[in-house]
């Protein structure tokens, strides 16, 4: 039998595994653990009214009633004749009650079988961008990351949202990656099913026009590229006609006021703080990525002392501050992400992280896992002759983060699409180092280098598993 073949089934095996396990060690958790959020009832109540009431049921006014009854405050939407999300998380749960039960443990079946498939298509992502080392160990972060792993094991949309959001990209990469058209369809065919999830999935649609804008805008003139574009949108047009049957000619109004947290996004801009890190991070992540994209290739012209001075200065002072912002910020961090008795924080308490800074998201992401500060290297431009290749996972962390960042109400579970493409980013770097070290020609840095690789590693393997162990399968928390 062909070494490559033997390859193949070694890998196929690999990760048949790793989904496997991920789906039925995370259903073991649930089961036993007791406590469920609120928005796990409401999911799981709604399902079950669709059930045995068809669409009608769409809604979440009887458990409103009940809450309202024992005093506890409730948004607006609780009380509306249809949720304010489209239905096509419920439809799942529907369909899966129907074939399970109609008990909450067939619903949380439908966000575990989501995240345990990202595992292997996380792998065929870094395969496709990178190589299949590096999709083997994205597909076995992914499948011990605690972020995903709580996810899963609660009944929320993130799970099968970010799976088609992935899915999404995915496409994408392989119609520019293997000159396949056709697949540009399938992207906009996966993205209006995340829409269709939750509106957040039109992200994945931003992600495409920005990468075109940027680097490819030949395909703005590919009409498949198009009737990806306009997919999602005719997807939701049923969505639209039943708002408009249900509220009337003021639906969309009715939509705006259902919404009003995303008001944050604009209203957010208006506080000082939030304004200096928008700024910062258009300053240093695009300006410097635009500086790689446009400088010249190849060995650089001539050019005067007096031309070659500024602009020394200015890529040298940029350096310098971004270097000094990151050991400023991200230090403390890190020390505390290198403590294997420091944990990220949880809590039941609505609004536990309402006054958290915009560093939230890397802070807590270290804290979870120190696989993400790889990742955030790697975005930052490391290592350099990769910085092509990843164009398209690097584009999609930050616009995801950006937004959520943007968005302000700090939960972990919004930014989990973002974190299929961070870790395979980390992945690859990991790799890039210990090519880097195995280049080593004498022999005790090589030993030394090796050892502490190595040690690296089996560190952050070990940390992970300890905080999914104390905060993750337990499964007692609901923001973090």
């Amino acid at each position: 039998m062909p070494s490559g073949l033997i390859k193949k089934i070694g890998i196929f095996f690999m990760l048949g595994l790793l989904t496997a396990s991920a789906f039925f060690i995370r259903l073991e958790n649930f089961k036993n653990s007791q406590m469920r959020s609120i928005d796990e009832i409401v999911y799981y109540r709604m399902a079950k009214q669709v059930l045995n009431e068809g669409l009608s049921g769409y809604n979440t006014i009887p458990y409103g009633k009940e809450l309202a009854a024992h005093g506890r405050p409730l948004p607006d939407y609780f009380f509306q004749p249809l949720f304010k999300h489209p239905p096509l998380f419920t439809c799942f749960l529907v369909f899966s009650m129907g074939i399970f039960g109609a008990n909450i443990q067939s619903a949380v079946y439908v966000p575990l079988l989501a995240a345990a498939l990202m595992i292997p298509l996380v792998y065929l992502l870094g395969a496709l961008v990178f190589d299949r080392r590096a999709g083997i160990l994205a597909a076995l972060f992914l499948w011990m990351d605690p972020v995903s792993v709580i996810c899963s094991q609660k009944v929320w949309m993130e799970s099968t949202l970010a799976f088609w959001m992935v899915l999404s990209i995915y496409f994408f990469a392989y119609a520019l990656y293997r000159n396949k058209d056709h697949f540009l369809i399938f992207s906009g065919v996966s993205c209006a099913l995340a829409v269709l999830t939750k509106y957040t999935g039109i992200l994945c649609l931003m992600i495409a026009l920005y990468y075109a804008w940027m680097y490819r805008r030949d395909l703005f003139r590919n009409r498949k590229f198009l009737i990806g574009f306009c997919l999602p949108f005719v997807f939701l047009l049923p969505w639209v006609f039943w708002n408009y049957q249900v509220y009337g000619r003021d639906f969309f109004f009715i939509q705006k006021s259902l919404h009003h947290d995303a008001a944050r996004v604009i209203i957010g801009l208006s506080g000082s703080r939030l304004v200096f890190m928008v700024i910062l991070v258009f300053v240093i992540v695009i300006g410097w990525n635009i500086y790689r994209h446009y400088r010249p290739q190849g060995p650089l012209p001539p050019v005067s002392v007096k031309e070659s001075f500024p602009k020394r200065l200015f890529m040298t002072l940029l350096t310098l501050f971004t270097l000094t912002l990151l050991i400023w910020v991200v230090f403390p961090q890190i020390k505390n992400s290198l403590d294997m008795n420091f944990l990220p924080k949880t809590s039941w308490r609505t609004g536990a992280f309402a006054q958290e800074s915009p560093l939230f998201y890397f802070q807590q992401l270290m804290a979870f896992s120190f696989i993400y500060f790889f990742a955030f290297l790697s975005i930052l431009g490391l290592p350099r002759e990769d910085t092509e290749k990843k164009r398209i996972l690097t584009a999609s962390a930050i616009l995801i983060l950006s937004f959520f960042i943007l968005w302000r109400n700090y939960q972990s579970r919004y930014i989990l699409p973002c974190l299929p493409f961070l870790i395979v980013l980390a992945s690859q770097f990991l790799f890039k180092v210990y090519d880097m070290i195995n280049k080593i020609a004498y022999f005790i840095p090589y030993i030394l280098s090796k050892a502490v690789f190595v040690l690296g590693v089996i560190f952050i393997i070990a940390k992970t598993t300890y905080v999914n162990h104390i905060i993750s399968y337990p499964n007692d928390l609901c923001f973090f």
